[in-house]
């Protein structure tokens, strides 16, 4: 996977000439300083896709080079096409792999992932005087098909070539403290280190509230169980505003790129 870092200006281009075009993506982003997000802009564009690609079962990551859209191959468990925001869309390049994913069993539920990008220490970014780790670990998560509230993660690290189930903190996770009316089916993550920069509270899960396409829960990692582990504990209620009619709310994506936080569905 060392091909998918790859900088904007090194990109390979060659592929944008066979673009189609494809569904689309409609962006919301959060307003500062409120627990609201609001859509705005046109939708964006998917284009060039492979004509496999299940179009039900995907993720979407930051890693403040390039803002990334993963699909699963058609009728595969562990294989993800990967699309790379480029000249205002979603492009797939064909020049980079299909990204496998090891170690999935029987017990966890592939019928959504949600995906996040974390620092490397090794690497880092002068911003406003200060240095920042790059995002270079790609994380990828999945539910536990007998409980949704375990969450399961595989992460890529520089230097590899699949996304495997383990992960600079632990395999696996729960989530703990949500109300009893969150919809498990629709749910995302990100790593937004805006206010929690190389902390636990930088991961964060959203569900939606059953029933509601506008009332969304979320909380952060880094809350203790009965027992003392670390878990993702509920912490409130965000609201979207402006959905186009068009929107699909069955499923999102959640994407920090650094400065803002973003939320993505596919259109209809």
């Amino acid at each position: 996977l060392q091909a998918t870092i790859k900088d904007k200006n090194n990109i390979n281009t060659n592929f944008l000439k066979k673009d189609t075009i494809m569904p689309s993506v409609n962006q919301a982003t959060k307003v500062f300083g409120e627990n609201i997000y609001k859509f705005g802009g046109n939708a964006i564009e998917i284009l060039g896709a492979p004509e496999d690609t299940d179009w039900l079962r995907w993720g979407m990551l930051n890693d403040r080079k390039l803002t990334r859209m993963y699909f699963f191959k058609n009728n595969s468990e562990n294989q993800l096409y990967q699309f790379l925001y480029l000249d205002g869309a979603f492009r797939y390049d064909h020049t980079l792999p299909v990204i496998t994913i090891t170690g999935i069993t029987k017990t966890m539920n592939t019928n959504s992932i949600a995906m996040l990008s974390t620092p490397n220490f090794e690497e880092v970014n002068g911003v406003n005087g200060k240095a920042l780790p790059v995002p270079n670990n790609y994380h990828v998560y999945m539910q536990d098909r007998a409980d949704a509230q375990q969450i399961n993660q595989f992460i890529w690290e520089k230097g590899t070539e699949n996304l495997e189930h383990n992960g600079i903190t632990r395999a696996k996770f729960a989530v703990n403290g949500f109300p009893e009316d969150t919809d498990w089916e629709r749910w995302t993550m990100t790593y937004d280190s805006n206010r929690y920069q190389l902390s636990l509270p930088a991961y964060v899960y959203y569900a939606f509230k059953q029933g509601s396409n506008t009332e969304l829960y979320h909380g952060r990692y880094g809350h203790k169980d009965a027992q003392g582990t670390d878990v993702y504990g509920y912490e409130g209620i965000l609201t979207l505003e402006g959905a186009p009619q068009n929107t699909d709310h069955s499923s999102m994506a959640m994407v920090f790129d650094g400065m803002d936080t973003h939320l993505y569905m596919l259109s209809q």
